[in-house]
């Protein structure tokens, strides 16, 4: 009778671990090395490269997910790269138009602009980047680097503001200053 008690257990976790699995979607394709191009009316809006790629299809929805990292190379209207972006991981929702990204992102902006996160929401629709209230750096070529919360951006980072901005520093080289003399000497206060 124990015998049969622990055979019939048995049966009953093989089959529910079995149903736990049809739960689950798996995989519809991985692929190695890859690059996808998203276009509008002939132009390239984005370029997206990554070592793998895991397609997930699920009813009414289609999505591709990064785990290895990914980079994304944004064009303006005019094919012009404006930004590329590398993070440790991504999501691409292309039916939808969106994009996720985290974990170590960093953008470098065609005017030489570095910008600091750990995570973006990209929603080409609104022509959107937001990070959610999360902490951010930017740091630009003339040394000014500015720290704050909320990053907002358009598709192409030609836009950025940061909003609760908590800190600022730049640099100046005292070497490139003007010097000035004083025409008249100092008193000292009495």
């Amino acid at each position: 009778m124990l015998v049969m008690g622990v055979l019939a257990g048995c049966e009953f976790s093989e089959t529910q671990r079995q149903a736990e699995l049809v739960k689950k979607p798996l995989p519809a394709q991985i692929a190695d090395t890859v690059e996808i191009i998203h276009s509008e009316e002939g132009k390239v809006k984005l370029k997206i490269a990554a070592p793998k790629l895991v397609l997930h299809d699920v009813p009414d929805d289609q999505y591709n997910v990064f785990p290895e990292g990914v980079n994304i190379a944004f064009f303006d209207s005019e094919g012009e790269r404006t930004a590329d972006l590398t993070a440790n991981y991504g999501m691409d929702y292309a039916s939808k138009k969106e994009r996720y990204v985290k974990d170590s992102v960093i953008i470098l902006t065609s005017t030489g602009d570095k910008i600091e996160t750990s995570e973006l929401y990209m929603i080409e629709s609104k022509d959107s980047i937001h990070n959610n209230g999360k902490y951010v750096r930017v740091t630009k070529p003339s040394g000014l680097m500015i720290q704050g919360y909320a990053l907002v951006a358009n598709m192409g980072f030609t836009s950025v503001r940061i909003a609760d901005v908590f800190d600022s520093q730049i640099v100046i080289d005292e070497a490139e200053q003007p010097k000035k003399t004083l025409t008249q000497p100092l008193n000292p206060p009495q």
